[in-house]
């Protein structure tokens, strides 16, 4: 039976994620790039997979391997690949800000949009 002072297996994946591991790795937004582009060319599409799809499928790799066995380091680096999940989602967020703050537009382009009244663009 686990003691009150055990982590949990989402306080692990916390320390894994946000801890030294992010240093060797980079941002995992960058780290989730690179490897979409070496899986490009592996799988031979001409385009590199995007890092949103690199985390899930990280992820799917330890769902895979905690059907076959379990461990607690499947559950620990799924916890993981969850948070790397969103920071990837948050990053890539935060570049299409930045990339939309570059372009002005105007409320009159707004309004000729076809998207203006069908997006609040403050969720975005």
């Amino acid at each position: 039976m686990k003691s009150p002072s055990d982590e949990s297996v989402c306080q692990k994946a916390d320390k894994l994620v946000n801890g030294e591991r992010q240093w060797s790795y980079d941002h995992p937004f960058d780290n989730c790039t690179r490897i979409g582009q070496i899986w490009g060319v592996i799988l031979n599409e001409g385009v590199p997979v995007p890092p949103e799809k690199v985390a899930l499928c990280l992820a799917g790799m330890k769902i895979a391997r905690e059907v076959h066995r379990h461990t607690e380091d499947n559950l620990v680096d799924l916890a993981g690949y969850s948070q790397v999940c969103q920071m990837v989602h948050d990053k890539s967020r935060e570049l299409f800000l930045q990339r939309d703050k570059e372009l002005l537009y105007s409320e009159e382009d707004l309004k000729k949009s076809k998207l203006f009244g069908k997006v609040n663009f403050e969720d975005l």
